[in-house]
Formats: C-alpha cells, structure tokens, sequence
C-alpha cells in the first residue's frame, strides 16, 4: 500500500481509543492526535490529525471515549474532540489548569462523572459533555484528604492505577507514597456517600474487575517474594498477607474511621471536647474504640484507644462472634445503637482542631452518624457544636 494514499500508521503512539467507529492514537513524541478512516482503524489519512494544547502544556497522558465526546488527558490541560466522521471531529479546551498524572486511573465512576488522578489530586469531570443542559466541569474529590495527597510520590506517579468495584460501590486508587515507587496505599472513594477511605498493605501493580455477574476485583501483585501473582479481594479472611516464611497470613484486617480535622476556627482558646455519641449498628460485644488527636499532632491524645461494647442498653441480645448454637445467648436482629464516649483534652494545649478516629479490632463496625459536644468558652454547659459555632460551620 502506498502511504501517501492511506498515511503513515502514528509511530511511537502509546493510547488508543475507539470513537465514533474511529480509532484515535495519541502520546506520540508531539501534541497530535491522530484519528483513522471511518470503519478502517488501519488507515490514517494525512489530514486527519489535531494539534492538542502547546507544548508548555506537557505530553498527552491518556485520551478516554465516552458518550459524547473523546477526553484528551495532557500534564496540565483536559481537552474534548467531539463530531462525527460524517460532519467532521472538532477539538475545544475544557480546561488548562489540571489534567491528568496517571492514565491508568481514568474510570468513569456512576453518579461521578470521568475520575482521574492528577498532581494536585483526584478529580472528575462530570456533567454530559455535550449541550444538554448539563453543565460539564471539573470537580475537585479529594479535598477531605489533603494529608493523603500531599504524600503520594509524583516522581513515580505514572505507576498508580485505579479500578471500579461495583459490589461495594468503591473507586479503588492504588498510589505510591514518598519514598516508595511501587503502589504502597490504596485510596478508596465510596461513590454514592462521596467518603474517603484508606487501606494499607496492598501489593497491587494492576488491577481489573471481572465483566461477568460476579464482579470480582482482581489484582496482580508486585511482591514477587511473599505475595507473588493474581490475588482475589473477598471478606473471607481476617488477615491477609504472609509471613516471610509463607507459613501464615501476618497482617490482621482492621476497620478504622477516621473522621477530617474539625476546625473550631476563632473560639480555639477556651474549646474542650465533651461527649462523642457514635450512632452505629449494634454488634453486641464487639468493642468499638475511640480516640483522637487535636491540632493535627503526629500522636493521638490517648496512650490506647477506650472500648465500649457496641450493645443495646436494654438488654444483651446481638451478640457477635461470641454465640454459639444452643447455647445461652439469643440472636437477633442487628439493631441501631448510641455509644457515648466521655473525652477530655485537658491534658493538650488549646483545642483548635479535632480529629476522630473509631476502630474495632479485627471486626466489623458499621456508623451511621456523630455527634460531638464541646465546651465552649467560660461557661460550663456543653452545647452542640453548631449551637455554639453556627450551622455554616457544621
């Protein structure tokens, strides 16, 4: 075939995505993208190319297919290539301020919109991209979790990945943190409360969720020593990983809440914290733990966490892990329950900011909500906090 009839294939290309029944290749050594005949993904017309961005923008670092319109990803910079091979492909600017840092975090999350990882956090482009009535913009979603952001690696950033597992209604965000250039934390969105969570000891290099009714989350794994090849994620163990000896698995599966930095703001001096009620589902004698940190100190403000059984007060039915069948316990039906924490700082410097953390050692915990009451100021009754701060505060 002559080349000059069917142009050169795009060397050096490193994305492909198919729109519009065109195939459109970019990351290449320049700004283009290329796009192919209608229907003929192995023919590349000479004409058919666009100029992304400029050059002080950085390198196309992932183009995504949607709907609508083809995201085209740079360093710094998001760009549409909307039409169709039948009126013409055409190119607008959507945005030069963020962009994309890892393609393989590029996921469309339900009721999100496009989320991607980029230097300054993690991102979404919601809206239609189209004119529809939907406005299309960028959406900063890790705002609760700057201290998390600020550790990531951007050196090695180009190695995070990012999946999404349906069953539990998560994006999963395997990052490397400072010093390592492997995925050493893996970020968790939980998409329909829009909530951060935070899992550790994840050897994860890639991973994928099946496309058929199970929906399993798969990843392959770069600890070729204790923790080598395809590993399932599943509830069926309490622990997980191995001993050096590969006898056992070593690290214990712990569930930990962990709330932002409330910021008491101008009345800092004279604050105090009173009562924590934990609104949660009652799993009998399964202790739930607090504890917590003020002004964003390195160490918690308690030498160990305070336990409360997470029982109804009425009665002791719910027991978990702890009844047997015929035995003496009752089972029924978990129910919701308040577990009040009597909390002092009083040991601390002033009291600008809080910070919760609930945990229960190696079971489960399921919260529902949090009130906390302060002491506020020379008085000595303890108001809610919105009382004393105001409701644009909460």
């Amino acid at each position: 075939m002559d080349p000059d009839d069917f142009g050169y294939w795009p060397s050096g290309a490193k994305y492909l995505a198919a729109f519009k029944n065109s195939m459109f290749v970019a990351g290449m050594a320049n700004n283009e993208v290329r796009f192919s005949a209608p229907n003929q993904p192995e023919v590349f017309p000479i004409d058919n190319v666009f100029q992304i961005g400029d050059s002080d923008m950085g390198a196309v670092t992932g183009i995504y297919p949607t709907k609508n319109a083809l995201v085209v990803f740079k360093a710094r910079g998001i760009y549409l290539i909307k039409g169709d091979p039948r009126s013409g492909f055409f190119a607008q600017t959507l945005t030069r301020d963020v962009g994309c840092s890892a393609p393989n975090t590029i996921k469309e999350v339900p009721g999100v919109g496009l989320v991607f990882l980029s230097d300054a956090g993690v991102y979404a482009l919601a809206g239609a991209l189209e004119n529809t009535g939907t406005a299309t913009k960028v959406v900063h979603l890790s705002t609760p979790i700057p201290d998390q952001i600020k550790r990531i690696n951007r050196s090695a950033i180009i190695n995070a990945c990012a999946v999404v597992y349906h069953a539990d209604k998560e994006y999963w965000l395997a990052v490397p943190t400072i010093g390592n250039i492997r995925n050493t934390q893996v970020l968790v969105y939980h998409y329909e409360i829009g909530a951060w969570s935070i899992r550790n000891n994840f050897p994860i290099n890639c991973m994928v969720e099946t496309k058929d009714h199970r929906g399993y989350l798969i990843f392959g794994s770069y600890d070729t020593n204790n923790n080598p090849g395809l590993h399932v994620y599943s509830r069926g163990h309490t622990r997980k990983g191995r001993d050096p000896q590969g006898a056992f698995y070593s690290d214990p599966i712990q569930s930990l809440y962990q709330t932002s930095h409330f910021d008491f703001g101008a009345v800092y001096r004279a604050v105090q914290p009173a009562y924590v009620m934990i609104y949660a589902v009652g799993y009998g004698t399964n202790d739930i733990n607090l504890n917590f940190t003020v002004n964003r100190q390195e160490s918690t403000a308690l030498a160990s966490a305070v336990g409360r059984d997470q029982i109804y007060p009425l009665d002791s039915l719910s027991y978990y892990d702890t009844a047997t069948w015929d035995g003496a316990y009752t089972w029924h039906t978990h129910r919701p329950v308040v577990v009040r924490f009597d909390i002092s700082a009083m040991h601390e410097q002033p009291v600008h900011e809080l910070q919760l953390a609930i945990s229960s050692e190696f079971q489960r915990i399921q919260i529902i909500g949090i009130d906390l009451e302060i002491k506020v100021g020379e008085q000595r009754n303890m108001l809610p906090m919105t009382t004393a701060l105001g409701s644009e505060r909460r």
